[in-house]
């Protein structure tokens, strides 16, 4: 009997595959998937033969990096979303999921802030010649080189900073 106290099959838990992750576990996607009323597998391998295997039954399947391709999205018959984690969808092929009616989604401000806060390290790295200094310094050199490499000060300087997008 099922837990309603019927004959009836119990409904089958809909099936999540997560092709692969950069965090030490899943507990967070859990937590959110499983109450409600998914099953959440961390494919073994990221490589297509694998996440083939893998997909099959799955109802969506969930990407950070791996390549989801024509062969994985057709490899179960009830999928009905791919879902990227992170903001780019170059790894997921659209065109068989838009042929499919499959939905795609993806996390479009994944990392904005990370992204800001790298790109002005690297603009204060070249400002202060970081990455020149660092080559005199492992060719031997030391100290500055004012005729060549002047040392910038960022106290005065005038700086525009141009965005696209976020």
């Amino acid at each position: 009997m099922s837990a309603a106290g019927t004959n009836a099959p119990a409904p089958r838990a809909r099936r999540v595959l997560i092709t692969d992750v950069v965090w030490p576990d899943l507990d967070i996607e859990r937590s959110v998937l499983e109450p409600a009323g998914f099953d959440v597998h961390l494919a073994s391998a990221a490589d297509e033969d694998t996440l083939t295997a893998a997909a099959h039954d799955a109802d969506a399947i969930l990407t950070c990096f791996a390549s989801v391709t024509a062969r994985v999205i057709q490899a179960s018959a009830k999928l009905a979303v791919v879902a990227r984690l992170g903001a780019g969808l170059d790894n997921i092929d659209t065109a068989t999921c838009a042929e499919l009616g499959i939905d795609v989604t993806r996390v479009p401000d994944y990392c904005v802030d990370e992204v800001a806060t790298h790109s002005m390290a690297l603009a204060l790295s070249l400002w202060r010649r970081l990455p020149q200094y660092d080559a005199h310094l492992r060719a031997g050199g030391w100290g500055t080189l004012p005729e060549r490499l002047p040392v910038r000060r960022l106290a005065g300087a005038r700086v525009a900073v141009l965005g696209r997008g976020r």
